[in-house]
């Protein structure tokens, strides 16, 4: 069942929350041929572990499998509080599209929460491109972070699913996916 947000033209297409802590939250149900942008919302997403890194991942066959192959790309600009700014990346041939890293553990700190434009998953003749807005709060130094970024999966193949996942140990968090109206 599909729920619509008129004043922001979102279809709600799937929504998953894990409060006891899973190896990785996969988003499978939501791709429609009808859309061909997509909002991705996370909210709170924590790790068990604390320093861990926040990865995303991709499948193309409904998430029998997630690929870890060496097709990723990931370029973050981020600011902390304090002012000073700095970035976070990874030339393509990543394993995973790296959003975070040293992420706290700490619940009253919230995790990672913002949100993604998918583009075009569908395609079979483009690379997949994500836009991404996030904060967090760093466990090391306790300094607030906005993160913005891009990120690519380097395959032409339609991709109908997709993973958050920690670098180590698991994962609690929302994960919302709307269709973007046409």
């Amino acid at each position: 069942m599909t729920i619509e947000n008129v004043n922001r033209g979102l279809v709600l297409l799937e929504s998953v929350t894990e409060g006891s802590g899973v190896a990785s939250i996969d988003m499978e149900n939501w791709y429609s041929a009808d859309y061909d942008e997509y909002q991705i919302e996370v909210l709170n997403l924590l790790p068990v572990t604390d320093t861990d890194f926040l990865y995303m991942r991709m499948s193309t066959d409904g998430g029998s499998t997630y690929d870890s192959g060496a097709n990723y790309g990931t370029a973050v600009f981020y600011i902390r509080d304090g002012a000073d700014s700095n970035s976070l990346g990874q030339n393509s041939g990543a394993n995973e599209i790296l959003l975070s890293d040293g992420l706290s553990n700490t619940q009253a700190q919230g995790g990672v929460s913002g949100d993604f434009k998918f583009i075009n998953p569908g395609s079979t003749t483009f690379y997949k491109a994500l836009n991404f807005h996030l904060s967090m709060i760093h466990s090391t130094s306790d300094y607030l972070y906005n993160m913005m970024g891009t990120a690519k999966y380097y395959s032409t193949t339609a991709v109908n699913a997709f993973q958050f996942l920690m670098s180590s140990g698991n994962i609690t968090g929302t994960v919302r996916v709307y269709g973007i109206k046409k």
